[in-house]
């Protein structure tokens, strides 16, 4: 898992570097157009983030969304508590007022099953199943209290369709191998042995493989797969199609992984982030597809803005690879925030990270060049917009085709906000977009707790000065 880290760390760098250069290069907004845009009466209040409360304000939302077929939900920031509720409280109304049961997230597709395991079946616990999709933006307690109202909606006899989760990314493959091999052992356990050989490197050391071992094991997996489509009836009458197709998936996920690495080692951030988004675009779309059969037709999203939006400048996102598929079934909901704190792992000016693990950090305002800074003009601390609605004021559909600056802040953060913000036309990224005037930082659950509780000194220029002549004279 070090490897894998050491891996992501450079592809975070990269990609902060690429976000200066690209905000030193774009257009700001003008803080005089942001002042005379009145969203006074464009925007629909919302009462609070917390699940539980009711549907009242967000009823509005059923005649916006009514047609959709992927609600995707985005986020400013990798570790804001407001962000992670408010997508719980959507998912809820989503479940009880639109008839949605289908869940996926920004994570690993083999390690989200064991989510599913509990959501469906009580199997585990839900911190133990959230940690298996390894990811510690979502190991979390407000990602737990979602995972448990999954868990008590679907234990609820009265319930006959139940919640389901996944993962749609691909970035390690150990969790889907072990499902393989599991069902291998049950269908066609004489093929066992095979399949422990050609699956053996597929575990958390994959990104320290050279290149002619990874292709050997893509290759491996390809021949895995045509065994798969060879023995497809013997296998499907030992089990079902449904659990085959699933299995099939994984194996597939495997592969995306291993070509995913390839990439990343041969050709750069920039092509291995359009393969992880064109594929997490793909597995999304096999989710749907997949649950057709159970009579599943809608699904709800969560990931971060980057990867949501319809559009950006850096490479082709995921919502962008969904918008072609879909049309206008797919639906981009953008977040953005004020000011208040969240988490992130701390970083240098060069982007490489520092300290000693998950930092809280704070913006005490946003400029008033920002897209944020028109919302906080309204007064309303929390609030939603639909960009298509809204749009019918002349004023404020020419404010929303223009460039705007807006908070995009990953799993790493230098203390900067300036050097956060993507230049982005909203009519051109988002369907719509849920305002937070303040936030807090999402609170990590055992083993993923904030080290640091002043990431911004952490991260001051003197220390990133210090550390940068420390490691080159190392």
């Amino acid at each position: 898992m070090k490897t894998l880290k050491s891996y992501l760390r450079i592809l975070f760098s990269i990609l902060f570097l690429s976000l200066i250069l690209f905000n030193w290069g774009c257009i700001s907004g003008k803080a005089e157009e942001a002042q005379s845009v009145d969203l006074q009466n464009k925007i629909i209040p919302l009462k609070t983030t917390k699940a539980g409360n009711g549907f009242e304000d967000l009823d509005k939302l059923q005649e916006i969304l009514k047609d959709k077929k992927i609600v995707a939900m985005g986020e400013a920031t990798h570790g804001t508590k407001e962000f992670f509720e408010m997508k719980h409280r959507m998912f809820e109304f989503l479940v009880e007022k639109m008839g949605y049961r289908l869940f996926a997230i920004e994570a690993e597709f083999g390690g989200a099953q064991d989510v599913n395991d509990y959501i469906l079946y009580g199997k585990g616990n839900a911190e133990d199943a959230i940690k298996s999709m390894k990811f510690w933006t979502w190991s979390t307690e407000e990602v737990v209290d979602m995972v448990e109202w999954m868990r008590n909606y679907n234990e609820n006899p009265e319930h006959k369709t139940k919640i389901k989760f996944y993962g749609f990314d691909m970035q390690s493959g150990d969790k889907n191998s072990a499902r393989v091999l599991e069902y291998i052992k049950k269908v066609d356990n004489n093929k066992l042995s095979e399949f422990k050989g050609k699956l053996s490197d597929v575990n958390d050391k994959l990104y320290s493989l050279d290149k002619e071992k990874l292709e050997n094991i893509k290759k491996g997996t390809e021949q895995l797969k045509n065994i798969f489509e060879e023995k497809k009836q013997d296998y499907v009458n030992k089990s079902s199609i449904s659990e085959y197709e699933k299995v099939l998936q994984d194996l597939n996920v495997i592969n995306q992984c291993v070509e995913y690495v390839i990439i990343t080692k041969t050709e750069g951030w920039g092509k291995a982030s359009n393969t992880r988004d064109h594929c997490m675009a793909q597995n999304a779309k096999w989710i749907l597809d997949y649950e057709k059969q159970f009579g599943n037709d809608k699904i709800m999203l969560w990931a971060h803005n980057g990867h949501i939006t319809k559009k950006i400048s850096n490479y082709k996102s995921m919502g962008q690879n969904l918008k072609e598929m879909f049309n206008d079934e797919y639906y981009a909901i953008g977040f953005d925030f004020y000011q208040g704190s969240f988490r992130a792992i701390p970083c240098d000016s060069r982007g490489q990270t520092i300290g000693s693990g998950l930092a809280k950090f704070n913006i005490s305002s946003s400029d008033s060049n920002s897209f944020a800074y028109s919302f906080e003009k309204t007064g309303v601390p929390l609030s939603f917009i639909d960009f298509k609605s809204a749009s019918k004021d002349t004023n404020i559909s020419a404010w929303l085709s223009q460039k705007q600056l807006i908070h995009s802040i990953g799993a790493i953060y230098n203390g900067r906000p300036n050097q956060w913000m993507l230049p982005e036309v909203p009519m051109e990224s988002y369907d719509g977009l849920i305002f937070v005037k303040k936030t807090t930082a999402a609170i990590g659950i055992k083993g993923y707790e904030t080290k640091i509780e002043d990431g911004d000194a952490e991260t001051s220029i003197y220390k990133g000065i210090f550390r940068t002549i420390k490691s080159l004279t190392q």
